[in-house]
């Protein structure tokens, strides 16, 4: 198809004007000759709606309706599979545009190695705009409590880049998602698909690395406005991301992204939570956090999820062992044998058992 046919498609309307709609009345009667001069001819040949006789050249015969919409249909899908390959060659010139710019050095390229980018979906939106582009890997790490929206709106995209791209994926969780329900099916999905999943008793802030190129990173999950003094008031706060393309400052996040899955351990296969055990990973995890000496407020914060539901599990564990406050929790989780259970790090200590 040439590129006149595409352009045309895209500026002509297929409705037929009342002087055309004549000629093709004039054309089909077959009373009279119609000079092959005519100025709505070229368009009526052009869509079909009108065809040379092919036992009398020199004359003019109206197409069958059908034969029309097979033509025209056919024609639009070929042009609708043309655009399909221009998008999909996009990334392609966008990637090898970055090498270039990259082998010319930072200092020659007008471009901002760090951009704050205003709004969690706008940043997801960025972020699955360079996936279009990744060669080699993604990694996340993803703190704090999914919810099951999300993780629904994330699964079909994320599965089917997965199995269509082929780079590796790799996520690490905080260990208490492991009793999420709709977050082990997602990893389930996702194992199956070819990715890697770990969980971490750690503290970690929300990253995602693409290649060694781009990161995506929060701070404690609510950004501060960049051109507002550091530690001003809560008003001038606002969520978003920064994307960094620093090669230092990525190929930093890179490698402490995988010091810390060497010291994580892989969902997929890995008991952690046995059949005898009384408590959930998300009870333990919190049982962890208040041993550290913080309050139901400050745990919900770590975890990035709401007080109540860090209440509700507790109260839980309360009913399950039949105490009577949530105060006897304490006494009962530090000689309870299901502290072996996750492997976190000793309170007070940076070395991960």
């Amino acid at each position: 198809m040439t590129e006149t046919a595409i352009d045309g498609a895209g500026t002509d309307s297929l409705d037929l004007s009342s002087e055309e709609i004549a000629l093709c009345l004039k054309i089909g009667a077959g009373r009279e000759q119609v000079s092959f001069r005519h100025p709505l001819l070229p368009r009526l040949l052009s869509l079909g709606v009108v065809i040379v006789d092919q036992c009398h050249p020199d004359y003019l015969v109206l197409a069958k309706a059908d034969q029309v919409e097979a033509r025209l249909r056919e024609q639009t899908e070929g042009e609708v599979q043309a655009a399909v390959r221009r998008m999909r060659a996009i990334p392609r010139i966008s990637h090898t545009l970055r090498q270039v710019q990259q082998r010319i050095g930072p200092d020659e390229v007008e471009t901002a190695s760090e951009v704050f980018i205003t709004g969690r979906p706008a940043a997801y939106d960025e972020v699955y705009r360079e996936l279009d582009a990744v060669t080699q890997s993604c990694a996340i790490m993803q703190p704090g409590y999914c919810k099951p929206e999300e993780i629904a709106l994330a699964r079909q995209r994320d599965i089917a880049m997965l199995a269509t791209r082929g780079f590796r994926w790799r996520i690490i969780y905080d260990v208490s998602e492991r009793g999420n329900a709709p977050l082990a099916e997602y990893v389930a999905a996702m194992v199956a698909a070819g990715a890697e999943v770990r969980t971490s008793a750690e503290a970690f802030s929300r990253l995602i690395l693409l290649d060694d190129r781009h990161a995506f990173f929060e701070d404690r999950g609510l950004i501060q406005d960049p051109t507002a003094t550091r530690g001003a008031a809560p008003a001038t706060l606002r969520p978003g991301a920064w994307h960094c393309q620093g090669p230092g400052v990525v190929g930093y996040l890179n490698t402490s992204f995988d010091q810390l899955w060497a010291r994580s351990t892989a969902w997929s296969g890995t008991e952690r939570n046995p059949a005898h055990a009384l408590t959930t990973p998300l009870q333990r995890s919190i049982l962890w956090e208040l041993e550290k000496g913080k309050d139901q407020t400050q745990v919900a914060a770590h975890f990035q999820t709401s007080r109540k539901r860090i209440q509700r599990a507790l109260t839980d564990l309360r009913e399950a062992l039949g105490l009577r406050t949530l105060w006897q929790l304490g006494p009962w989780w530090s000689l309870s044998p299901e502290r072996q259970i996750d492997h976190h790090p000793v309170p007070g200590s940076d070395v991960h058992k």
